[in-house]
């Protein structure tokens, strides 16, 4: 049950799945960032592909994620985990964006944590908010 489009008509799924899959990767990638921070070209190379994918996956998923709240027929906790997770995702991206202009230096350690953690938390209430509507879904089906 992809969520429909409200002017096309089509279900967005391979967009949905890039997104998905991309935020994946940031997460892993992050988890990299923190626990192996060296002044090394590899880490430096992740570092940019951290901050070029998170923007162009930030502009994304502002469109996919308004979409999905917008979708017809959602069950309240489903839309409830949704919203939450877009709110934490812009909050969280506003916090990236922060970052690549001032850098992730000790003066702003905290601007790391609130990136961090409403990245984690994120990915956890759009996960409740997938499995609300596979939920959803099966249940329609029976």
């Amino acid at each position: 049950m992809n969520p429909v489009h409200p002017r096309s008509g089509k279900s967005g799924g391979l967009l949905d799945r890039l997104v998905l899959g991309g935020f994946l990767f940031l997460l892993v990638n992050g988890a990299y960032l923190g626990a192996f921070a060296a002044p090394t070209l590899t880490y430096t190379g992740n570092v940019l592909v951290h901050v070029v994918l998170g923007v162009l996956l930030l502009i994304l998923a502002i469109r996919v994620g308004w979409r999905h709240l917008r979708s017809p027929g959602l069950p309240p906790r489903a839309r409830l985990a949704a919203a939450t997770g877009y709110l934490l995702l812009l909050v969280s991206g506003g916090a990236g964006l922060y970052l690549a202009k001032y850098g992730a230096i000790r003066i702003n350690v905290w601007m790391v944590q609130l990136h961090v953690g409403t990245a984690v938390t994120a990915a956890v209430a759009w996960g409740l908010y997938l499995r609300a509507r596979a939920v959803s879904h099966a249940e329609g089906r029976e």
